[in-house]
């Protein structure tokens, strides 16, 4: 089964071609714009965990997972994925 993504009623598209668009998109990022995404990324995810930690000690019947906050030496690995 191919996962796809439903822009409208009458147009599905693949999720194979989204990710060919993507990849062209960054191809032609700087090495400054990989880092800026991937600070950028690294800080919603942190939001993110802010909220659901608060989440999580105001609702205590329910389990919520988060990701581990990332270290800052972490960015550049962060722009390697952004990059591919």
């Amino acid at each position: 089964m191919t996962s796809k993504v439903s822009v409208q009623e009458e147009s599905i598209i693949q999720i194979g071609t989204i990710r060919e668009r993507v990849t062209a998109i960054k191809s032609h990022w700087t090495n400054e714009e990989r880092l800026s995404r991937a600070r950028e990324g690294t800080k919603r995810r942190q939001e993110l965990e802010l909220l659901l930690g608060h989440l999580n000690q105001s609702t205590p019947q329910t389990e919520h997972r988060t990701r581990r906050s990332k270290s800052p030496n972490s960015l550049e690995q962060d722009a390697s994925l952004v990059a591919s």
